[in-house]
């Protein structure tokens, strides 16, 4: 089908209707990714693991949901890796409520990547913290320095610390 198409083709409307469902999943998604946010912040680990657990849902929903999308504009005669086609089928004025929708899902899943890496940081940081926590506990000399006057590493003496513990 030329990309000039007759927008009133039914798998138009069924690329609104997967749109539409990829936002919905995309939101959701995004929602449960604040809510990891907070959970990490508030170091809340057993409602983490469900939350992780719907996040995989939510994935697992919009990837299919992209395969189903992929199939659909391949049936169209449109390839769904390139993104000019993309944008030249959104361009004729009655596309323009498909071409908002497609946009408002871009969007979202750029909020998704970063709230997940803002949430990958957190975790990391965490990491590190419990790493060099339980290092101290373990009595490894070689995890925290401190800096004495002259700029030079020391480090901090961890028998002190693990006496206290």
């Amino acid at each position: 089908m030329a990309l000039n198409q007759n927008i009133r083709h039914p798998a138009f409307a069924q690329l609104g209707d997967i749109l539409t469902r990829e936002i919905s999943a995309a939101t959701t998604l995004l929602h449960l990714l604040h809510k990891e946010c907070k959970l990490l912040q508030h170091n809340n680990f057993s409602e983490l693991a469900a939350t992780a657990n719907e996040k995989e849902i939510e994935i697992s929903t919009l990837n299919a949901l992209a395969r189903e999308q992929g199939s659909l504009l391949q049936k169209l005669g449109i390839s769904d890796d390139e993104d000019c086609t993309i944008h030249r089928l959104f361009a004729p004025p009655g596309m323009r409520e498909l071409r908002m929708q497609w946009e408002a899902l871009i969007e979202l899943l750029h909020d998704c990547q970063r709230q997940n890496q803002i949430n990958g940081q957190a975790l990391e940081l965490g990491r590190q913290h419990n790493s060099r926590a339980l290092a101290l506990l373990f009595g490894d000399r070689n995890t925290d320095s401190t800096y004495s006057r002259n700029g030079s590493r020391s480090s901090i003496a961890p028998s002190r610390y693990t006496a206290l513990a």
